[in-house]
């Protein structure tokens, strides 16, 4: 149970700078007072607004500044909850919102709205629409359930049944199979964008894998040709060293033959020596003749002169080497043309060499392309296809994992929805709220009888007439069935929902859609609520005299000095 002790203020809408307290005292009490005085100030306004944040009238939250002074509002609340005691501080300008637990301070959250959550789910327990129900009611913010919209009435009675776990698991169940259906839908796309780059892959693979099969035909043809070449080089440079073979015996022949013709030609020379001399012999007999044959001529010595000089011996020695010289000349002359021929051979040996190294050059170019050809093999990585279809078996069994993880939820969502537990819930103690208010209408001396279905649409019956509806009603009848309503959900929340059992319950001219016999109705209900359940009932009625046997306090707000002020009223 929260025990709600006192709530201070100051700058607060008509009250001034001076700080006003208010103490939360078990009883039944009024406050009374002229309009504006501030008599719904304290408690309402400035309870309200601690609580929540908020204006509690139809007010800018910076309109509860006082106008004269137009800054520095502040406002605390002390409470209890358990053993634990609560301090929570609020102003404007400066802005102040702090809580206290046991005189320490709660960790500020990163947030106004994360810090009003710890607030009102951590420590209260408690929500506005739960408040405007089983706390507060006000003529001028008539929040009766039975106006309240049907997400409102929802809240109201998840809070009373203590079921509002359940709403905030189906929420947090839906937001997760939301969060599913994305990654489902984003999980297709994934898989889908994959399977068509497989696709493109594959078409990319066997495009790659023609192309491979054109450009190893296209070397191993190339290739080829390559390799004929090398063959038609080899028979070639074979034709090459066998003329190199042949020049070389041609070499070899001619060093024999110029020795040959050497010893011919020296062999001449000899020859023509001989035959020189031979002639120098026969020209000096043939002048020894005529030099004889003008001196003396008929001389028989010159006969005898003929023959013993030989000059006939001499011609024919000179006839013979001159045949012999013919011949050795004609030898040598053969021996020459020979020596041309075996030039002519030898001559090619640069040709034969220079074509040798021309093709030993290209042999050495053909093999270094043979190699760059057979180097050129087309690598198909297929490395991004394996890729793919892992990624795709991946997301496929990420699929089906997040498809069971959906139905487990929507299990869930099936039991936490509003026919699951919740229903089963409200359906068992539905009929205990029904006896509840219905037993609230018979102390408000009303004749009607007034049940919720388990939407808690209203089934109306009455002594002469049925299916009636909340809103047939008068004012005042409307009035008693609030009043019921409202002291069965309390009723029923300090029974089953401990921690939305307050202290308090403010009543702000709540009374005056009641007639007199209705308001001493009341009086009596409020009596016996706060001796029941050690209530602060706050009656803030300026609508006559009301019982005073039934009051244990009066207060009384007024202006002294254009501000507001309260105090207690001595009866």
């Amino acid at each position: 149970m929260i025990n709600f002790k006192m709530i201070k203020a100051k700058n607060f809408l008509s009250y001034g700078n001076s700080l006003t307290t208010f103490n939360f005292e078990k009883g039944v009490h009024r406050i009374i007072g002229v309009n504006g005085s501030g008599k719904s100030t304290f408690p309402t306004d400035v309870f309200y607004f601690l609580l929540f944040g908020k204006s509690y009238r139809k007010i800018k939250v910076s309109q509860l500044i006082n106008s004269k002074n137009k800054k520095e509002l502040y406002a605390e609340l002390h409470f209890t909850k358990g053993e634990d005691s609560f301090k929570i501080e609020r102003g404007l300008k400066p802005d102040i919102f702090k809580i206290f637990k046991n005189g320490e301070i709660v960790p500020v959250s990163s947030s106004k709205r994360g810090y009003q959550e710890i607030l009102e789910e951590t420590i209260l327990g408690i929500n506005e629409n739960l408040f405007n129900q089983i706390g507060i009611k006000s003529l001028t913010k008539n929040l009766s359930f039975m106006t309240l919209s049907k997400a409102e009435k929802r809240s109201v009675v998840e809070n009373i049944f203590d079921v509002e776990l359940f709403s905030i698991m189906l929420k947090n169940i839906k937001e997760k199979i939301k969060l599913i259906d994305f990654d489902l839908k984003t999980m297709q796309k994934d898989i889908e964008n994959t399977e068509l780059l497989i696709e493109q892959e594959i078409i990319n693979i066997d495009n790659l894998t023609k192309i491979k099969k054109e450009l190893e035909l296209e070397a191993k043809d190339k290739i080829d040709k390559l390799k004929l070449e090398l063959l038609s080089i080899d028979e070639e440079n074979n034709k090459y060293v066998m003329g190199i073979s042949i020049i070389n015996k041609n070499k070899i022949i001619k060093e024999s033959k110029l020795k040959e013709i050497l010893i011919k030609k020296n062999e001449l020379k000899n020859i023509q020596e001989s035959q020189l001399s031979v002639k120098a012999d026969m020209k000096l007999a043939i002048n020894k003749i005529k030099f004889l044959n003008n001196t003396c001529s008929g001389c028989p010595k010159i006969k005898d002169l003929l023959v013993s000089e030989n000059i006939d011996s001499m011609k024919s020695k000179i006839d013979l080497i001159e045949v012999e010289i013919k011949e050795i000349n004609s030898y040598l002359s053969n021996k020459e043309k020979d020596l041309e021929k075996i030039d002519k051979i030898i001559a090619n040996e640069r040709f034969i060499k220079d074509s040798m190294y021309r093709n030993e050059n290209r042999i050495k170019e053909i093999n270094k392309i043979i190699k760059s050809e057979q180097a050129k093999e087309i690598k198909i990585d297929k490395t991004k296809l394996k890729n793919y279809n892992n990624s795709v078996k991946e997301l496929k069994n990420k699929y089906i994992e997040a498809g069971k993880l959906k139905k487990h939820y929507l299990i869930l969502k099936d039991l936490y929805s509003e026919e699951g537990i919740k229903a089963f819930i409200i359906k068992k103690y539905l009929p205990a709220i029904n006896n509840l208010l219905n037993s609230y209408l018979i102390k408000f001396n009303s004749d009607i009888i007034f049940n919720f279905d388990t939407e808690f649409n209203e089934i109306v019956k009455t002594r002469h007439k049925e299916n009636f509806s909340y809103f047939s009603f008068s004012e005042g009848q409307k009035s008693r069935i609030n009043l019921a309503i409202l002291f069965s959900f309390i009723n029923f929340s300090i029974y089953k929902n401990k921690k939305s059992n307050i202290n308090t319950l403010i009543l702000d001219e709540i009374s005056s859609g009641l007639d007199s016999n209705g308001r001493e109705c009341l009086l009596k209900v409020l009596k016996d609520f706060k001796d029941q359940y050690n209530k602060s009932v706050i009656m803030i009625d300026n609508s006559g005299e009301l019982e005073q046997e039934y009051l244990d306090k009066i207060f009384e707000t007024s202006i002294v000095k254009g501000f507001s002020s309260i105090k207690e009223v001595i009866f």
